[in-house]
């Protein structure tokens, strides 16, 4: 009698330990079952070509189109003079992530990248640019009737760089090197070291 009160006692204590951890399992939160970013930013491709799109954290209260992204193998194409809002969908966090410029005669075509990422960008002509994260992290390539021309880059506001085939003395025009020419004065120019 004894035996059997000892195995039935054992048999309750697995079953309550067994129920415990089984009610544990079904409340843990899978890294799949989390819920996914929605964050909304804007994109503006100015109507003059000749100046370069910015990103905006904020939303526009109308834009031209609103496009989800999910995954950085998605590109878009839009025209010059639209806004755009972008929702980042999926598990693309934004604050990993940077949009990649590549102008065309009409507009940008856009592509989202990690900022570790590296990136390559094709010149097809003089005058074109792109905005990208970092120089460390691009490779530029170009046709061979092209390959006696400048590539410049230019530091923006935003944090990401221009670059562009071709010089202003050829051209081409270039926003940043622009806002980069206000923010130089007399005082700047005296504390550059020559």
């Amino acid at each position: 009698m004894k035996n059997k009160i000892l195995l039935l006692s054992l048999m309750v204590i697995i079953a309550l330990t067994s129920c415990s951890k089984f009610r544990y399992k079904q409340t843990e939160v899978k890294e799949e079952d989390k819920p996914q970013v929605s964050v909304t930013n804007t994109i503006s491709i100015p109507v003059d070509k000749d100046v370069a799109p910015m990103t905006g954290e904020i939303p526009a209260n109308n834009p031209d189109t609103v496009l989800t992204v999910t995954s950085t193998d998605e590109k878009f194409f839009l025209r010059n003079g639209q806004d755009a809002n972008f929702i980042y969908g999926g598990r693309i966090n934004p604050e990993d992530v940077y949009w990649v410029y590549e102008q065309t005669l009409d507009g940008y075509n856009l592509s989202l990248k990690y900022k570790t990422e590296v990136v390559d960008i094709q010149f097809e002509r003089l005058c074109q640019n792109f905005i990208v994260a970092s120089p460390s992290l691009t490779n530029v390539k170009y046709p061979k009737s092209m390959r006696y021309e400048q590539i410049i880059w230019t530091p923006r506001e935003d944090g990401y760089w221009e670059v562009r085939m071709g010089t202003t003395e050829r051209g081409c025009k270039s926003k940043a090197l622009q806002d980069l020419q206000k923010l130089r004065n007399k005082d700047y120019d005296k504390a550059v070291p020559k």
